[in-house]
């Protein structure tokens, strides 16, 4: 049964940290928004394929993270490692962005 309280605590913290760097990336990107607008035609338009790009995965991660609030151990185990590889893949875009 302790066990078991320790495990739910674990998923609930993990899933208070994703969603805080998926706000913290949401708003940095908002803040590279407010710097390419200043830029060249180009960096901008750079700067909103990177944007839509963010935007559908941004949607898929808090999706993914809802569902695994709640979700019971097995379909937690079988489900993370999809949220993780969407994060990944968030934080390639937002590090590819940064490099613009």
């Amino acid at each position: 049964m302790r066990s078991s309280r320790r495990a739910m605590g674990g998923q609930a913290a993990y899933c208070d940290k994703a969603d805080a760097v998926l706000r913290d990336w949401k708003a940095l990107l908002a803040d590279m928004g407010a710097e390419a607008g200043g830029g060249t035609t180009r960096v901008r338009a750079r700067y909103i394929r990177c944007v839509e790009s963010f935007a559908g995965r941004h949607a898929e991660a808090e999706r993914k993270l809802e569902a695994l609030r709640d979700a019971p151990g097995v379909t937690w185990a079988r489900e993370r490692p999809q949220l993780e590889q969407t994060l990944d893949d968030l934080r390639a875009l937002i590090d590819r962005a940064r490099i613009l």
